[in-house]
């Protein structure tokens, strides 16, 4: 591979070397060695590249979820799993899978790894996805990030915690797997026994499960397998203590059960929507659940928050919402809507007249909805006579990001009238 020297008496590594329109080009450093071999700087990078200016929904961030996320109708028990830290063989990292065996569902909080660095910056990036890694080991489109951050080294035989930037969970049952990659050749991982298969469990306690990975000598490439992860996961357990909406209180709310629907579509997808409910009936009307569009078909877990009135000025701050569902689904895929089942959500009253905001966010970027763009006023909302739908705003990071305005809800909206007393 060719690269220019640059002068470094002008130019230091950083310095914009081009700049064009809508990005600059940066002075680097040239690698000598595979695949991270030592660097001269600085230099040029002799190519080129091809680009688009896209949508901002296509910017994905994330920020931690916060406590009150995980709603009080859920008893959650702190846990931490620990494998083995013999080492014994090291690279650039390590794929792994855990499975959950007990409660309704599991929310990793935590990763540490096993180094031999002490003391020394080591950027870290954590891949995550919805089942085993095996079959994924060389295709990164199956994975989506959860951490990329820099971390120190904390040396043989401790812990090296990784600040997880999105918690994920684990349904009952089901398996996640993972895949810690560090920029140099020291992540620790043990080989595995002869009498050890992959899919074999290593490690388990408090209901999840270590199961046998693989190490990397590279980014997605040469895999080397079985092995055994050097580390820990800190989650937590939790269990439903019961339901949000008993079969008893659901028969109080009097009413026959209705749905209004908007049209199944969506052109966009991010973690959530915003969108307010008017109730254009003389009766209160009780929003009993929803339904929502997404593009992947795994058990996904979802949160419905609402707040009273209009949304304006409270898209950021998660104090001024109230969480009516946590929850796992079986989401449905493309065309299809998935349900959140009406005794997993606490009923929302709207009374004559009045509005209730409502968010709805999944823990990853696949709630669909339509980009709204400069339509007409009679367009900005759903609905029927007894509901109105209006358009919203789109959030771009779980569980209370950035947002982009306006969007339209692609949602299903499960009610009950009142009746008039």
């Amino acid at each position: 591979m060719r690269y220019t020297k640059l002068d470094e008496s002008v130019l230091s590594v950083g310095d914009s070397v081009y700049d064009l329109s809508d990005l600059r080009i940066l002075a680097g450093s040239g690698i000598k060695g595979f695949p991270f071999g030592s660097p001269t700087s600085p230099c040029l990078w002799n190519g080129s590249i091809r680009y688009a200016i896209v949508d901002e929904e296509t910017t994905v961030s994330s920020q931690a979820a916060p406590k009150s996320s995980f709603n009080s109708n859920f008893t959650g028990e702190a846990h931490s799993l620990s494998t083995t830290f013999a080492s014994g063989n090291k690279g650039f990292g390590s794929m792994f899978d855990v499975s959950n065996t007990e409660g309704e569902y599991a929310v990793i909080t935590g990763i540490d790894f096993h180094t031999n660095l002490q003391n020394d910056d080591v950027n870290v990036v954590v891949y995550t996805k919805e089942g085993s890694y095996l079959g994924s080991e060389f295709t990164p489109g199956d994975w989506h990030v959860i951490a990329n951050t820099s971390v120190v080294g904390q040396g043989y035989y401790k812990r090296t915690p990784i600040p997880i930037e999105q918690q994920v969970s684990v349904v009952n049952g089901g398996t996640r797997a993972f895949y810690v990659s560090i920029d140099k050749p020291n992540l620790l991982y043990s080989n595995a026994d002869d009498d050890i298969s992959l899919g074999d469990t290593v490690y388990q306690q408090n209901g999840m499960q270590f199961r046998i990975g693989s190490g990397l000598q590279g980014t997605f490439s040469d895999v080397f397998q079985p092995r055994i992860y050097n580390g820990g996961i800190q989650f937590y357990q939790y269990t439903s203590s019961k339901e949000y909406t008993s079969e008893e209180d659901m028969s109080q709310i009097e009413g026959e059960s209705q749905k209004y629907e908007t049209p199944l579509g969506g052109d966009s997808s991010s973690f959530g929507i915003m969108f307010s409910i008017r109730n254009k009936h003389s009766s209160p009307i009780f929003i009993t659940s929803f339904a929502f569009h997404t593009n992947i078909e795994e058990d996904s877990a979802v949160e419905v928050y609402t707040t009273s009135g209009g949304y304006t000025g409270k898209e950021r701050i998660s104090d001024e919402w109230t969480q009516v569902s946590r929850t796992i689904v079986q989401a449905q895929g493309l065309n299809k809507w998935s349900q959140v089942p009406s005794l997993k959500m606490q009923p929302v009253s709207i009374v004559a007249g009045a509005s209730q905001s409502f968010y709805l966010t999944l823990e990853q970027p696949n709630l669909k909805y339509l980009l709204h763009g400069d339509m007409d006023s009679e367009l900005m909302s759903y609905g029927n006579k007894f509901i109105e739908i209006s358009a919203g705003v789109a959030v771009l990071g779980y569980p209370f990001g950035s947002n982009a305005s306006p969007r339209k809800p692609v949602i299903q909206v499960e009610y009950k009238i009142a009746p008039n007393t």
